[in-house]
């Protein structure tokens, strides 16, 4: 600490004629920067005191700006963390997408001359240009929780495998219309992600069911395959492990994914498989509401 004197001190200090003494802020061994104090109105003589005065008040500035520093530091940290997150189940969620297209590609050579698939190619086109442009708006803003009724969004994802020509799909459902709270895209994302992994285990003409069902104040939807089954180590050890993938173009994601979305919103994801039995996924979401009378029971395909 010292008085700044004119002609040796830095070009800018040149342009602050009021600037007489600079205090340092130092934190941890680094100098984080200084104060530059005007000239005292009353004049006093600067001995030991002072200068200890103004090296203990430096150095409380100092830890206030490293803290605030480190704390923005903090902030940008967990945004990217954030972003990093959505865009890896973003690129998961477009790789779905693509694989439909290709299915559905791979099926316009045989029916391209139906006029019925034809409308059915165009629906799902444009359903997905839509689900891309949602995905990417989701990188900028997180979709908000919303009530909504699981039955009626599984008939949606039921046309739109019928759509794309998917393995045989089978829904059943106990009647009952409970809601759950959770983002629209993030159920739907899901339920298609457990049922891209469970149609492409599935033996060829061998259906996928879906049972939706309601337990006391909650929830339960199972998706029931009869592909080659997992074995106990492997769920425990590989299958919820992000980025780790036994398919050769799989991103390791997905049954990940589904279960952090399904935490998020309060409910959790199960699973129950043994090695050539088929495999079990079941969610569990708790209700939004007490759930209305029941209906006849619903049973769809596709």
């Amino acid at each position: 600490m010292a008085e700044a004197p004119r002609g040796t001190a830095a070009p800018w200090v040149e342009e602050l004629p009021e600037a007489w003494l600079a205090v340092p802020l130092s934190h941890a061994g680094r100098l984080l920067g200084f104060v530059l104090l005007a000239r005292s109105r009353a004049g006093f003589k600067l001995d030991r005191e002072v200068f200890d005065l103004l090296r203990i008040l430096g150095r409380e500035v100092a830890i206030v700006v490293a803290e605030q520093r480190a704390t923005e530091r903090l902030i940008e940290t967990r945004e990217l963390h954030a972003y990093g997150r959505r865009f890896a189940f973003v690129a998961h969620d477009i790789k779905n997408v693509s694989g439909q297209l290709s299915m559905l590609l791979a099926n316009a050579a045989e029916h391209i001359g139906n006029p019925a698939f034809q409308r059915d190619m165009l629906l799902t086109v444009r359903a997905s240009v839509q689900r891309i442009t949602a995905l990417l708006a989701r990188l900028r803003v997180p979709e908000d929780a919303a009530a909504l009724l699981p039955s009626e969004r599984m008939e949606s994802i039921v046309a739109a495998c019928r759509r794309a020509g998917a393995a045989p799909l089978q829904i059943e459902s106990d009647g009952h219309s409970g809601a759950v709270v959770m983002p629209p895209a993030a159920f739907d994302a899901v339920i298609g992600h457990l049922l891209d992994n469970a149609l492409e285990a599935s033996p060829p003409g061998e259906p996928v069911r879906v049972r939706v069902r309601h337990e006391g104040r909650r929830l339960v939807l199972d998706i029931v395959d009869r592909g080659p089954g997992m074995s106990p180590e492997f769920i425990r050890d590989e299958l919820f492990r992000p980025f780790g993938s036994s398919k050769r173009e799989g991103l390791g994601i997905g049954v990940f994914q589904a279960r952090e979305l399904l935490r998020e919103a309060g409910g959790d994801l199960l699973v129950m498989s043994r090695p050539g039995s088929g495999t079990t996924m079941r969610l569990m979401l708790p209700l939004a509401a007490d759930p209305v009378a029941p209906r006849a029971a619903v049973a769809l395909s596709a």
